[in-house]
């Protein structure tokens, strides 16, 4: 399973980079999302089935329709292995080892031929028209001794040995179209067209220019270094020409462990940016490396990767790492080992101090501890029994406390005066009961009766003698206005 299907849902590329700058990378940590829906994905999905070499069995691999810029690389990575696979390099590279020995057979038959021949002032001398007229070679009896010419002899074996160095010129170009042609096999309908535009254009024009930027007048043939031209070029159609150089500042620089993301599950994604990085386009293969000074951009090594992956993890796990172990970090499967301790024990560390803050948790905690005790006095530590000589001389409770502690008596025996005279209980809720209050209760609602009744009757009165007032006034005025 590839590292980025491990990641969590809604992971941001926020999570897991520093900074501002992962947006130059042409692969970032969070692998985008093809604009095509999963169920169009599977419907354009068909595989391409393939024979392996010396009857080892056979393939399947999925033909490309499209996606995004990350399953591209990985198509392209994976066709480029098959390639591999299928011993069509292998094949190749026997047949260029074959050409050079029948390059070699010709030079020595030549040689026979033409004994005053210097390779040195002339290289390709013995690259010459095969010879004519050469009789057969007649059949020899036995206990005859061949006695026919030795320069006849030396030009028809040269005759023969041009011959093969013509066969064996033909194999490599030949080995190298089955690479061309599995490639483009992989490729859907679509896809195709590209590839064979790329592959017309370096292969079968005249005319051609390189990676490097360097125009050509005769056509290239189709062998290993033009298919890996030709493959440049179709990365080309999706990355930027200086993509390799980009992810390898990206995975140094940028990256940095998610929050909420394992550590294991980091370590993998870490390394399969790091193998994108031997696949994509860098400057070398650009016209800016016209004096080649530009080398090819590597993937990290298991050293370097360990140490980026140790930058990565926050400074605390690193505080840690350093407590545990005081060295640099040599191997990604042995830090990572030591890095899933650490998590471990902050993984633990969290949990505690969750449960620490749940307050259910808290009152569950609060139940399970014992009940605390009572202190112990000064006496009672040394094992001295309590005794009061004025309880124990007037009466009372004398060995609950000691003498100096009593509340009752004063040291001449009489009773203190916030002491209970009585000893019990009656005194201190004396008129305090049920009865005794429902009766004190009934008294007072009579008596608030009462005092409603003199109220209102004082009311009645001097709002009647009020009234009288004003009929007596009232009647006057009458009176005196009748008499005048």
């Amino acid at each position: 399973m590839a590292a980025s299907n491990a990641l969590p849902t809604g992971l941001k590329n926020e999570e897991a980079e520093k900074g501002t700058l992962g947006h130059k990378s042409p692969i970032r940590y969070v692998p985008e999302k093809s604009l095509l829906g999963e169920d169009e994905i599977l419907e354009k999905q068909t595989s391409y089935k393939f024979k392996l070499p010396d009857r080892i069995g056979s393939g399947e691999h999925l033909i490309w329709k499209g996606g995004t810029s990350e399953k591209f690389l990985v198509h392209v990575a994976s066709a480029k292995a098959i390639v591999t696979k299928m011993g069509i390099w292998k094949e190749y590279d026997d047949a260029l080892a074959a050409l050079s020995n029948a390059h070699e057979k010709l030079k020595k038959c030549y040689r026979k031929v033409n004994p005053t021949w210097d390779p040195t002032s002339d290289e390709d001398g013995y690259l010459v028209d095969a010879f004519v007229n050469i009789p057969k070679k007649p059949a020899s009896s036995e206990g005859e001794d061949d006695t026919e010419d030795a320069a006849v002899k030396a030009k028809r074996a040269y005759n023969k040995a041009r011959e093969a160095l013509s066969l064996a010129n033909e194999e490599p170009a030949n080995t190298a179209k089955k690479a061309f042609e599995l490639y483009n096999n992989l490729l859907g309908e679509d896809e195709q067209t590209a590839w064979q535009q790329i592959v017309k254009q370096q292969t079968e024009t005249d005319t051609y220019t390189d990676v490097y930027g360097v125009k050509h007048d005769v056509a290239a043939d189709k062998d290993k270094t033009s298919f890996h031209e030709c493959v440049i070029f179709h990365l080309l159609t999706v990355f930027r020409m200086d993509a390799g150089e980009q992810l390898r500042k990206y995975v140094d620089k940028v990256v940095k462990k998610p929050n909420r993301l394992p550590i294991r599950h980091h370590v993998k994604r870490v390394q399969e940016l790091n193998r994108y990085i031997g696949h994509l386009p860098c400057l070398h293969y650009s016209s800016k490396n016209t004096n080649g000074t530009l080398d090819k951009v590597k993937p990290f090594d298991d050293a370097e990767l360990a140490g980026l992956i140790l930058e990565h993890v926050p400074e605390s796990w690193r505080v840690d790492r350093d407590k545990m172990i005081d060295d640099i970090p040599r191997s990604t499967r042995k830090l990572l080992d030591e890095l899933e301790k650490i998590e471990a024990s902050r993984k633990e560390e969290e949990r505690k101090r969750a449960s620490d803050r749940d307050p259910k948790r808290k009152a569950a905690k609060a139940l399970e501890r014992p009940i605390p005790k009572k202190k112990r006095t000064e006496n009672s530590r040394s094992g001295t029994p309590k005794n009061c000589a004025l309880c124990e001389k007037h009466g009372g409770a004398h060995k609950t406390h000691n003498t100096s502690q009593c509340r009752k008596y004063n040291t001449d025996g009489t009773r203190k005066k916030d002491s209970n005279q009585s000893g019990s209980r009656e005194s201190k809720t004396k008129g305090h009961s049920y009865a005794q209050l429902s009766e004190r209760c009934e008294k007072l609602e009579k008596r608030l009766k009462k005092a409603h009744k003199k109220a209102g009757k004082r009311k009645f009165k001097r709002d009647s003698s009020r009234a009288r007032k004003r009929h007596d006034s009232s009647s006057d005025e009458s009176y005196d206005s009748d008499s005048s």
